[in-house]
């Protein structure tokens, strides 16, 4: 237990080295980059002043707030087993490059015009270097503590097959996770298993009776479930019965695509299956604050594009300015997704008139010059404009700016494949893979694969990403959102 309280102890340290370093690189760059009169310097303190304006200390305590659960969400507060140094520093430009935008984003709302884009650009670049180098040192000192013997964990390994000669050889080799293996326990020794270095310490039936006389902190299953389901269950036992921790792979029934996550459901554990990152309960939250604060700000800004659009379509043909259309969302929920309308009244009823014209593969209902798009029409779905409105279906929660495309009922009840249906796991967004891959260009199936591989590749990241890359495909007029 003493570990695993200098872990929690230690992961604590992480989290508040990290805010602190953001509060005072930001406090560095604002003054040391700001491009304002060195006369006015003195306002700078005011964003972390309470005495001068309440509302700027409420600009920090936002960024401080989501700062926490933006470096949760690319990992950075997770123990890992494996470690690369490039990919943590990756994590952290990325990471930090997401709360730049934050920062800038709330400056805008909150009119900070002293938060400029020198001081953004260095607070990035000068943020992820402190951090990564406070990380570093930290870890460098605590690999020199471990390499003299000290802070050492005293595990054993159930089990000396293949994933248990496995898993010594890699906590042999990676002294800085700080475990020292004491051998194994199995009543049979594989042919190139269990080594001098790590001998089998005693058969199953004994191991209640070592663990009585033997220091040790941890214990690894590797056993293989089906046929050791009863001595599994036995070690488990004992070492509850001495308050000794085990660890078990949960990857027992792995599929390949599928992560597994413990929870606890009124006191009761269970093991979950899921794909993408829909129960990593911080990075949804990070994602729908995301969506709400951008979409929230575009909404604002396009209001004299929404009206105006409203305008012409009212003046050049009959009907409702807007058009709403039962849509598949979230796990198969439907809800009324808005469009400008860009089609003559009752186009649904016409469409049976035009199935045979059909121009894309699979469900999909698409004809390149529609017989029943109004001119106007044409003007808006080529720019996308028509999907404007689909802010309002990101704000109040049916839809995300980035996701799959959501699509009628009529198209969905056409699926032939059971996994093509996985794409609904996923709350749909206004833009995706699909958009800037070519929508019109690629077989259903494949732009399925797309939707599936935004699933599984989800980050705050790749969001950025698309949105970026949404932009110049608008702007070719292949109707990207």
């Amino acid at each position: 237990m003493m570990q695993h309280l200098r872990r929690k102890i230690l992961l604590e340290l992480y989290k508040l080295a990290d805010l602190v370093i953001m509060v005072c690189v930001l406090a560095f760059c604002m003054i040391f980059f700001s491009e304002l009169p060195k006369e006015e310097i003195q306002s700078l303190f005011a964003f972390f002043s309470v005495k001068i304006k309440l509302v700027n200390v409420i600009l920090l305590g936002m960024i401080v707030a989501v700062w926490r659960g933006i470096f949760s969400t690319f990992g950075l507060y997770r123990s890992r087993f494996t470690f690369k140094v490039g990919d943590e520093f990756l994590n952290i430009w990325k990471a930090v490059g997401i709360g730049t935008m934050l920062i800038a984003t709330l400056s805008f709302f909150f009119d900070r015009q002293n938060i400029t884009i020198s001081i953004l650009v260095s607070f990035w670049l000068i943020c992820s270097s402190a951090i990564f180098l406070s990380r570093f040192l930290i870890r460098k000192f605590l690999f020199q503590v471990r390499k003299h013997g000290r802070n050492l964990r005293h595990i054993i390994v159930i089990g000396s097959g293949k994933r248990g000669q496995a898993l010594a050889a890699f906590l042999t080799k990676r002294e800085e996770l700080g475990y020292k293996l004491l051998g194994f326990v199995d009543d049979k020794v594989e042919a190139n298993g269990v080594t001098q270095a790590h001998a089998l310490l005693c058969k199953l039936d004994e191991l209640p009776e070592f663990l009585g006389k033997t220091v040790v902190d941890e214990v690894f299953i590797t056993l293989p479930m089906k046929s050791y389901y009863n001595k599994i269950s036995e070690v488990m036992e004992a070492c509850e019965q001495q308050g000794i921790p085990v660890h078990m792979p949960l990857n027992f029934f792995s599929t390949g695509i599928s992560k597994t996550k413990p929870v606890l459901l009124e006191g009761m554990p269970f093991v979950v299956r899921y794909t993408g990152r829909d129960l990593d309960l911080k990075a949804m939250f990070l994602k729908r604050t995301i969506d709400i604060i951008f979409s929230s700000i575009l909404i604002v800004l396009f209001l004299p594009v929404f009206s105006v659009i409203a305008l012409i379509i009212k003046l050049t043909s009959s009907g409702p300015v807007l058009f709403l259309q039962k849509r598949v969302g979230y796990n198969k929920r439907v809800f009324r997704l808005l469009k400008f309308r860009t089609m003559v009244k009752d186009a649904e009823v016409l469409q049976a008139e035009y199935e045979h014209l059909n121009e894309v593969d699979g469900p999909i209902f698409k004809i390149k010059d529609d017989p029943r798009t109004t001119k106007v029409g044409k003007f808006l779905r080529k720019t996308s404009l028509d999907e404007l409105p689909q802010l309002f279906n990101v704000l109040m929660g049916d839809m995300s700016l980035v996701g799959p495309r959501p699509l009628p009922i009529r198209d969905v009840n056409l699926f032939e494949a059971h996994w093509h249906k996985r794409r609904f796991s996923v709350r749909p967004g206004m833009t995706g893979l699909w958009q800037i891959n070519g929508r019109n260009k690629a077989e259903f199936d494949k732009l399925i694969k797309y939707d599936l591989e935004y699933i599984d590749n989800w980050s705050p990241w790749l969001d950025m990403n698309i949105m970026l890359k949404t932009v110049p495909a608008v702007m070719e007029g292949d109707g990207a959102m």
